[in-house]
């Protein structure tokens, strides 16, 4: 058995076994905490016989992949704030996404074909729907896979009562139940978001007419040989019915959305503006004033100028290589992280003093909150979390209870730290933690994946990155809001949030792209031919940094971007 078999099975073992539990009877009122029917339809997408397995059946798979998530959170929400438990459900929910993941990370070639059909619809015209539309589709979605579990089970019921030779026949027809069950169920997916891409929308509706068509097929056949399963021909007979009208439909909505109105697709190009070489530059920061602060190798220090538009190197403050940096308000200067620890540089009308913290450690992450005057945040190579003060040099912030300086162990390293509202959000290790001003820990959201980078986003969450990781965690929730498809070999280093919903993210060999979180299309796409390490946004440009540790190579780009709409036909 090839890995590619392996997997599949796994997943098909786990999908039936939630399945069970699904149709079992239970004193918890389940759909109080998930939505049985949406959860019994993707059970059909993942329980597919893996000797038959096509590449549209793991397309189908990767399309539908952030519903089973969702619907993981829900559960796990509402195991929290219910009177009920639902270990066994959750337990069950957990193994199956567990085993989709490692499926869809698997680099057979067919895993391959079907990822990078899924990224083609992706990068199709787009359109927006309305909710009465969506509602709609909702409808007659929700009746045709109410069917496909009235028919299955008739199936189980009536199966002895089939006497076929054409044994793999049978096996098809059975498959193609559940592919339908899962191809209008990805579609109603796609209307729930808001926004419909035409590649993805008529690959699914023509796949339903393909199964509708065969199970058709499979009706007459059986017609004409077996007249002792009239009742499970006839329960086959609303089922082609309600799925040839929801094909017929969709396609109206198709033909009204792409080819008969005129809609706009949002893209982003990218432009070098000019070039930078220096040492390795490994981190930057943004002030107030809208000055871009980068550093790096044996304490090279730039300031790109927003009112000039000029870049400045700065004096050298220390021979330490610069690690993390953070801007401070009211023209104080700015907080650097180094192997040494944290120093404070004041403004030129302060001659550049520096001032050293006395605790040494290697800082890997910097911060500045806007909470009395200053509260500077700093995290550590061995996953401590500090508050740090500005009175008195540069100081250890105490608890006025405890009178102990505040301090957070997380996990093993610390990566990253943002300022969201009243609280900390770090990342480290394969979690992102939300803290309080006194760094006490309110929320750990287990990831799964090593993070490399982690950008807030306007509504309440942060952007993720790794190595095959593009995910979203919603703030507000405490919980792991989505994960997006991403190669398992994209090495993504830093992402950045560019406007609405869009985020650049970038490799490490250099490459930045433009990615909507909606849906995770590729918007736009530059080569910067760096050794990333960073992104920065400051308005219409993007500051890309990174260099080389043995020579001075390119370790800035600098990048004009621009959003622009593709039109689609009109009428």
């Amino acid at each position: 058995m090839d890995e590619k078999a392996k997997f599949l099975s796994r997943v098909q073992a786990s999908a039936e076994t939630l399945s069970a539990q699904l149709q079992q009877k239970s004193n918890v009122p389940v759909d109080t905490y998930v939505d049985t029917v949406g959860l019994q339809a993707l059970t059909d997408a993942l329980s597919i016989d893996p000797s038959n397995v096509t590449r549209d059946d793991l397309a189908r798979i990767h399309i539908i992949r952030d519903a089973l998530h969702e619907a993981l959170l829900k559960a796990n929400d509402g195991q929290d704030a219910g009177s009920h438990s639902i270990e066994q459900l959750l337990n069950s929910l957990s193994r199956l996404y567990v085993d989709v993941e490692r499926l869809i990370q698997q680099s057979d070639t067919e895993v391959q074909e079907a990822r990078a059909l899924v990224q083609d619809l992706l990068a199709s015209p787009r359109h927006p729907v309305s909710q009465q539309l969506t509602q709609q589709v909702a409808e007659q979605a929700t009746a045709i896979i109410g069917s496909v579990q009235i028919t299955q089970r008739v199936i189980n019921l009536k199966i002895l009562n089939f006497d076929f030779k054409e044994v793999n026949l049978f096996k098809e027809f059975r498959m193609n139940i559940k592919r339908l069950s899962a191809s209008v169920f990805a579609i109603k997916l796609g209307f729930d978001k808001g926004i419909v891409f035409e590649g993805t929308i008529r690959f699914l509706n023509e796949g339903v007419d393909r199964i509708i068509s065969e199970i058709a097929k499979f009706s007459e056949f059986a017609a004409e040989k077996y007249q002792s399963v009239k009742e499970f021909l006839d329960a086959l007979d609303p089922l082609v019915e309600k799925g040839t009208r929801f094909v017929r439909f969709i396609g109206n909505v198709i033909k009204d959305l792409f080819e008969t109105d005129q809609y706009a697709s949002k893209e982003v190009d990218f432009t070098v503006q000019t070039r930078q070489k220096t040492p390795i530059l490994l981190c930057a920061a943004t002030s107030g004033t809208g000055d871009v602060l980068f550093a790096g190798r044996r304490g090279t220090n730039l300031l790109f100028n927003k009112r000039t538009s000029q870049l400045i190197k700065l004096p050298t403050t220390t021979q330490d290589d610069i690690q993390a940096i953070g801007a401070l308000p009211d023209n104080q200067g700015f907080i650097i992280g180094t192997p040494e620890g944290l120093l404070w540089v004041q403004n030129v009308e302060k001659n550049r003093v520096t001032t050293r913290a006395r605790f040494t450690e290697r800082v890997t992450a910097v911060a500045v909150a806007p909470w009395s005057n200053a509260a500077i945040i700093s995290g550590s190579k061995n996953g401590y979390v500090r508050r740090w003060s500005l009175s008195g040099g540069l100081s250890a912030h105490m608890d006025k209870t405890t009178g102990q300086a505040v301090v957070q162990k997380l996990g093993k390293t610390v990566q990253a730290i943002a300022i969201w509202n009243e609280q900390v959000v770090v990342s480290g290790d394969e979690s992102v933690w939300i803290l309080d001003k006194q760094l006490e820990i309110q929320t750990e959201v287990p990831i799964g994946k090593t993070m490399a980078g982690m950008a807030l986003l306007p509504n309440d969450s942060v952007a993720v990155v790794g190595t095959g990781l593009l995910g979203e965690v919603n703030l507000a929730r405490g919980a792991y809001n989505r994960m997006l498809t991403v190669t398992p070999t994209t090495e993504y280093v830093a992402v950045a949030h560019l406007y609405d919903r869009i985020v650049v993210v970038g490799t490490s060999t250099g490459i930045v792209r433009a990615i909507d979180m909606n849906n995770g299309a590729e918007i736009g796409e530059i080569n910067t031919d760096i050794g990333l390490r960073g992104l920065v946004v400051q308005n219409n440009i993007v500051f890309a940094y990174g260099g080389s540790w043995s020579r001075e190579l390119t370790s800035l780009s600098k990048l004009l971007w621009q959003e622009f709409e593709t039109r689609g036909p009109t009428a």
